[in-house]
């Protein structure tokens, strides 16, 4: 008799997939430092805040609806378009121009707002999407073992994220540091200051 592998059932790559979506999509390194880099694009304290507003505001908006687009077309393409908001999001903030007045703002805004959407888009579909594979195994018991597990990779990777994030920026100061020192030919004891 030979032994075949064995094909992992669709609630085990659901588990995996899970989370994974979760760690990735909670591992925005950025976090830490989220307000200095929206000020330092360009954007008074007063801006940031509203579009923090703005952001909580289309979470709450698209929160119901996303639920029942999710019953309507399936958990999986609301999570893929979490995926490509994220995206989106991300290339927003690098493409927005420092110090660009009202264009920066409206970066800013739709980088907020698909946030926000991405947010609403994910919220319970991966979840929904995991729990009824288990379920459809008869395996609903191991969803607080999946979920503790989840929580578990998902602070390690939002740790490791945000290590990332304060190495990145501290490289990004002192090389800032280093070509204000060359630029302008002498000691300065203040090199941080932009």
């Amino acid at each position: 008799m030979v032994n075949r592998p064995s094909v992992p059932s669709i609630a085990d790559s659901n588990r995996k997939r899970f989370i994974g979506f979760r760690v990735l999509f909670n591992s925005r390194f950025y976090y830490p430092v989220l307000a200095v880099l929206f000020l330092d694009l360009g954007l008074s304290a007063t801006q940031y805040t509203l579009l923090n507003f703005v952001w909580a505001i289309v979470i709450v908006a698209a929160e119901v609806p996303s639920g029942a687009l999710a019953d309507r077309i399936g958990r999986r393409p609301l999570i893929v378009a979490s995926a490509v908001c994220m995206v989106l999001e991300m290339s927003l903030l690098l493409a927005a121009p420092v110090n660009g007045g009202l264009v920066l703002l409206l970066f800013c805004l739709a980088n907020r707002m698909f946030s926000g959407l991405a947010e609403a888009l994910a919220s319970g579909a991966d979840e929904s999407l995991a729990y009824e594979s288990l379920a459809a195994e008869a395996r609903e018991k191991e969803w607080p073992d999946l979920m503790a597990e989840v929580m578990h990779w998902q602070s390690l990777g939002l740790c490791l994220a945000m290590l990332v994030g304060a190495v990145a920026v501290a490289l990004v100061f002192v090389v800032i540091c280093v070509c204000a020192k060359g630029r302008c030919g002498q000691q300065q004891s203040n090199c941080f200051h932009l």
